[in-house]
């Protein structure tokens, strides 16, 4: 006869399905049916125990929730009887819930499934724990042979020495063919007895464990005292199964499920415990790895904002994450509803192209993605973007759909705000080029005609007429300065500002903010005016410019800010208008990379920046430019490439300060003089360079000019003793005004010079090294202070200058 294979059934296997729903108990034995199986059913946890005690199922399949005894309760009880302890159960419950699942296997359930079932991992599920059955049912037969056989065959020998010694010998090779960890110990703990499989587990050779003691060779020390005191009770008759480490000779830990049974001599007094074991590491192992996979994956999801679904097709139930329903703006543990019921959070015009994707995706299966809104209770709209899968049966009827939902509301304002900066910009850029063409057309039409206003002086109508051009100009030129100043809505608190105290102040801030290998110099005129200003507003036109500077040093470098207290006047060196009066001037100066002229001209242009995508929106010089202009400020920028950058900021007085401060009276006005003196003028910048050619020679100077420091140098060769004033630029490409000067006094040591720079007087010096004594001009300047310094520096007294023609 061939012996029936482990694990093979040798009867038709009945399985007991325990739900109150009788509904559930048609759908789970359908999808068994194919299987050969004899079913019995039972309404509830009582009338299931007694239904087991009666007929002792093969596989209980017991649902979590029930009225009189939840789900748990019967698997402890029957777990707590040792006649049906072995019967494997498999917890079927509606919940998803991780802390249900591990109190359903803590319990002693074998398995756990979440309904809605799926049918082939059921039947996959049950056959492989009856199978794990059949072979646990053949292994305990076996061991139980093998032990009773151990018991016989011990005390036949108890008679002989020498029987004893062969039948000891015949036994050992009998265990050592059994594919079970087997190893007995006397009373003391001292191994007495080990197979094969338990050597090959254990990496120690029989020879080496026999007398061991088995504790401290084969036990991790951290339990060791624990299973010392199990030992005394399992030999006092306590319960006789358990699982623990065991420690081989490698230092390995192998986890091993322990049937212990209790051996007595002749007279029937325990003398020692034989235990069977069998090496669950693998198992174990893989269990806390999917524990562990599954906690970290939900740790992912929630943490992304991320909310997982399933939906079941043949009954529409859909189950759901909390992250779902805080997407949809519902309570944790009220969004259980159907399939269809999912839709009525739809906005009612994203409804319909989502309807028709998920119903193109349950006729062919796959995969599908669709964004939409959802409106919530308090009538919010959120967006969402949901990508799922769709299974279908056999039948290519939808089965199964899962998938994640997550929410992209602040993705899609995000989109929106960028395509709204881009619209922005395409506005700013347009109006500044229209700006720029129509400013052109006026200046052109205002210079003419002030033109032909001077020659129409004895003709009134004429006169007239031209003047209304004049103020149609004007006006048209307000036009494109409100066009240019869009975005300037704030409202302003002004009052008196101690720009010192207020630099001062902000002075620990500024440090902390560029880092350590930028440094920071103050340069503060003591004694100044008030300005007139919102001081939160300047501290922030401050502080985008310290940031723009530090940008600007990668590398480190020094940045100065610099006050004084300065008179403007109208000056064609201005690019606007400039009220006449007393300002405060703020400088912020750096020693970075500098800017060309085409980045100059757009430089306050709305969203236009010279960083690096991500780096920088382009507001912050802009928004600078609008609070000083709503300040009834000016601010000037001047900056060469490589030479670094400085940012001149034109607050006006206070008033009230004028009134509260007593000024001297001016001096009287010297009698003019007349100059003929010659001067040489070294600069770049042939617009600045014509203009200051033209109000110098006006004035009755001789005038030599050159645009770079290698010209001006052969052309002072030229005069060595006609040059009575060298007037120059002090940065400009090739050689800048302090290396021209340099050359120059190798000539003539005595030879005055007067430098004029678009940096303040402070930073120049500081980039230039050269004494603060030496006459120095800022741009922008006017004919008035440009002629008041060059007598200056040639005579050393100013003197009163009269209107040029």
């Amino acid at each position: 006869m061939t012996a029936r294979p482990a694990g093979q059934p040798d009867h038709q296997q009945v399985l007991l399905i325990v739900d109150d729903d009788p509904g559930n108990i048609d759908l789970l034995t359908a999808m068994l049916t194919a299987d050969g199986f004899l079913f019995r059913t039972a309404a509830s946890g009582s009338e299931a125990l007694a239904s087991i005690a009666q007929h002792r199922p093969d596989l209980v399949l017991l649902d979590y929730m029930m009225p009189d005894m939840d789900g748990q309760e019967v698997v402890r009880q029957i777990k707590a009887d040792e006649a049906t302890s072995g019967i494997p159960v498999i917890m079927v419950t509606a919940l998803d819930d991780r802390k249900a699942r591990i109190s359903s296997l803590e319990a002693g359930a074998e398995d756990f499934l979440t309904k809605p079932v799926d049918r082939a991992e059921l039947r996959v599920r049950v056959r492989n724990l009856l199978r794990l059955k059949a072979l646990s049912d053949h292994f305990d037969s076996y061991g139980k042979s093998l032990e009773n056989e151990v018991r016989v065959r011990t005390e036949a020998l108890l008679t002989s020495e020498a029987a004893l010694l062969e039948e000891r010998d015949a036994a050992q090779r009998y265990l050592d063919t059994a594919q079970v960890f087997l190893v007995a110990l006397d009373l003391a703990g001292r191994i007495t007895l080990v197979n094969q499989y338990a050597c090959s587990v254990l990496g120690w050779s029989a020879d080496e464990l026999i007398g061991r003691d088995w504790f401290d060779s084969c036990v991790p020390a951290r339990i060791r005292t624990a299973l010392l005191k199990r030992h005394r009770e399992v030999l006092e008759g306590d319960d006789s199964t358990g699982e623990n480490e065991v420690l081989t000779k490698s230092g390995e830990e192998r986890l091993i499920e322990w049937r212990n049974t209790p051996l007595k001599d002749a007279f029937g007094h325990v003398n020692g415990l034989l235990s069977s074991g069998t090496d669950i590491s693998d198992r174990s192992r893989a269990a806390r790895t999917l524990l562990a996979t599954e906690e970290r994956t939900r740790f992912a999801l929630e943490t992304a904002g991320i909310g997982m679904w399933e939906v079941d097709f043949t009954t529409g139930r859909v189950r759901s994450s909390r992250a779902v329903e805080t997407h949809y703006g519902v309570q944790p543990g009220t969004f259980r509803g159907t399939f269809d019921a999912a839709f009525d959070r739809i906005h009612p015009e994203d409804l319909e192209a989502v309807r028709a994707i998920v119903a193109n995706t349950m006729r062919t299966g796959g995969d599908a993605s669709v964004d939409y809104r959802t409106i919530l209770e308090d009538g919010a709209v959120r967006w969402l973007s949901a990508r799922g899968r769709v299974q279908l049966d056999e039948q290519g009827s939808p089965l199964r759909g899962m998938g994640i939902i997550q929410d992209i509301t602040a993705r899609r304002t995000l989109e929106s705000q960028y395509q709204q900066s881009q619209k922005m910009e395409a506005v700013g850029r347009l109006a500044a080029g229209v700006a720029h063409d129509f400013n052109n057309l006026l200046t052109v039409i205002s210079g003419f005609a002030e033109f032909v206003a001077a020659s129409l002086s004895d003709n009134i109508q004429a006169s007239g007429d031209v003047a209304e051009i004049i103020k149609a100009a004007d006006r048209a030129a307000a036009l494109t300065q409100q066009l240019l100043a869009f975005s300037r809505q704030q409202v302003l608190h002004t009052a008196p500002v101690d720009v010192n105290e207020l630099v001062s102040g902000m002075s620990g801030m500024i440090t902390r903010l560029i880092g350590a290998d930028i440094t920071v110099k103050l340069a503060l005129r003591p004694g100044m005016c008030p300005a007139l200003a919102d001081r939160g507003q300047i501290e922030q036109v401050l502080m985008n410019l310290v940031v723009n500077a530090r940008d600007a040093m990668p590398d480190g470098g020094s940045i100065v800010i610099e006050t004084a207290d300065v008179e403007l006047d109208d000056s064609p060196f201005h690019d606007e208008h400039v009220q006449r009066g007393a300002y405060v001037m703020l400088a912020v100066t750096d020693t970075g990379t500098g800017m060309s002229k085409e980045t100059q001209i757009r430089l306050f242009e709305p969203f236009y920046t010279t960083k690096k995508a991500g780096d920088g929106t382009g507001l912050g010089l802009s928004t600078s430019y609008g609070i000083i202009k709503q300040s009834n400020g000016h601010i000037w920028v001047y900056s060469e490439p490589g030479f670094g950058t400085t940012f001149k900021i034109y607050l006006p007085h206070s008033p009230d300060a004028h009134v509260a401060v007593a000024e001297p009276p001016p001096p009287p006005p010297a009698p003019a003089e007349r100059v003929t003196e010659t001067l040489l003028v070294v600069e770049d910048e042939s617009s600045v360079r014509d203009l200051t050619t033209r109000i110098l020679r006006e004035a009755g100077y001789r005038v030599l000019i050159a645009d770079n420091g290698a010209d001006a140098r052969l052309l002072f060769n030229r005069h060595p003793a006609g040059v009575d004033l060298v007037l120059t630029d002090v940065v400009m490409p090739g050689m800048g005004g302090p290396e021209l000067l340099a050359h120059l006094h190798k000539e003539n040591p005595a030879l005055p010079v007067l430098y004029m720079s678009g940096y303040t007087e402070q930073s120049v010096a500081t980039r230039a090294g050269f004494d603060r004594g030496i006459p120095f001009l800022q741009k922008p300047f006017t004919s008035a202070e440009l002629l008041r310094c060059v007598r200056w520096a040639l005579t050393g007294k100013s003197i009163a200058i009269p209107a040029l023609a």
